[in-house]
C-alpha cells in the first residue's frame, strides 16, 4: 500500500511489533502511525480507526488481516482456545469491517479487505481455524450485498502456505508436501498476497466486489499428475 502512495496505520496487539514495522516503513519514506489494538474488542477497534481518521482525516481501505491459530484435534479444544481463536479471526474481522463502513458509508467510498485461507476448505486437526476462515468468507459476501450501493466493495484473500511467522512452526516434511501439491512448486511468499491486496485496494477494481480469491499457488486445484 504504502508503495502505492498510502497513509498506513499499523493496527496489532504487539505494540513493539508496530512500532518496528512503522520505524521500517519511514525509512523508506513512508506515512504511518502504529496504534495498539485487540481486535477482538470492538471498542478497541472503534478507538483505533477514529484515531486513524482524526490523524489523516479519512478511511479509504480497511486490511483484516490479524489471525492465530491453535492447532488441536477436535476432542483436545477448550473453550477458551475456541473463543480466542473466534474473537480473533472471525468476530476481529467482523468488528473491522462494521467500525470501518460506518466512515466509508458517510464518504460514499471504501474498499474492505479480508483475510481467509485455503484453510476455509477445512484443516486437518485445526477445525478452530479452519471454521474462521469459512466464516470470512460467508462474511464477505454478505457483506458486499449490503455495502455496495454505498460505493463500499469488500473482498477476501485466501492464502495458502506463505512464509511468514505463522508458518515458521510448520514442519520441514509438511512444506514439502504442500510444495509437491503445488501447480508453480514453491511457498509463496508474503509479496504474493500484498500485491492482490493492492490490486483489490485500488479505484480501477470497483467492479469486483463479494470474492473471495486463492493465493496458493495453485493448491486448491483439482489436479492430476502423471
Amino acid at each position: 500500500m504504502v508503495g502505492a502512495g498510502a497513509r498506513v496505520a499499523i493496527l496489532d496487539r504487539d505494540e513493539r511489533a508496530a512500532i518496528s514495522l512503522v520505524k521500517a516503513l519511514e525509512s523508506q519514506g513512508a506515512k504511518a502511525i502504529a496504534i495498539a489494538t485487540d481486535v477482538s474488542d470492538r471498542s478497541d477497534i472503534e478507538a483505533a480507526l477514529k484515531r486513524v481518521v482524526d490523524n489523516y482525516g479519512r478511511l479509504d481501505i480497511m486490511v483484516d488481516n490479524a489471525g492465530i491459530s491453535r492447532p488441536s484435534r477436535t476432542a483436545e479444544v477448550s473453550e477458551e482456545l475456541w473463543d480466542d481463536v473466534i474473537g480473533v479471526n472471525l468476530s476481529g474481522v467482523f468488528w473491522g469491517c462494521q467500525v470501518a463502513f460506518s466512515y466509508m458509508r458517510e464518504a460514499g467510498y471504501g474498499r474492505i479487505l479480508n483475510t481467509s485461507s485455503t484453510s476455509s476448505l477445512g484443516s486437518y486437526a485445526n477445525a478452530s481455524y479452519a471454521s474462521t476462515k469459512a466464516g470470512v468468507v460467508a462474511m464477505t459476501r454478505s457483506l458486499a450485498m449490503e455495502y455496495g450501493k454505498y460505493g463500499v466493495t469488500v473482498n477476501a484473500v485466501g492464502p495458502g502456505m506463505i512464509t511468514a511467522p505463522m508458518t515458521d512452526q510448520t514442519s520441514a516434511e509438511i512444506k514439502q508436501r504442500w510444495i509437491r501439491k503445488t501447480v508453480v512448486g514453491r511457498l509463496g511468499e508474503p509479496e504474493d498476497v500484498a500485491r492482490l491486496f493492492l490490486f483489490l485496494a485500488l479505484p480501477g477494481s470497483s467492479y469486483i466486489t463479494g470474492q473471495m480469491i486463492f493465493v496458493d499457488g495453485g493448491y486448491t486445484l483439482p489436479t492430476m499428475k502423471a
